[in-house]
């Protein structure tokens, strides 16, 4: 999970769109290379990233919760 702010705070468009370009290339990564160099026995199951409001220990956030399956062998 990646936090950016406190809900109500605020997160300027400046610094998500600085973010947004980073998770476009961790995307890109993960469809280009799906068994990570081959340290996975299987192709990468269930990627996903929620963009928006997170709930961490009760405080809400504005961020990004990431989801992998990932076997190891």
């Amino acid at each position: 999970m990646l936090l950016l702010s406190f809900l109500n705070q605020g997160v300027k468009s400046e610094r998500f769109n600085g973010v947004a370009a980073h998770l476009d290339n961790y995307r890109d990564m993960l469809d280009d290379d799906s068994l990570l160099g081959g340290n996975l026995t299987q192709p990468l199951g269930n990627h996903l990233m929620q963009v928006g409001v997170q709930d961490w220990e009760g405080d809400l956030f504005v961020g990004v919760n990431f989801r992998l399956e990932l076997h190891v062998g």
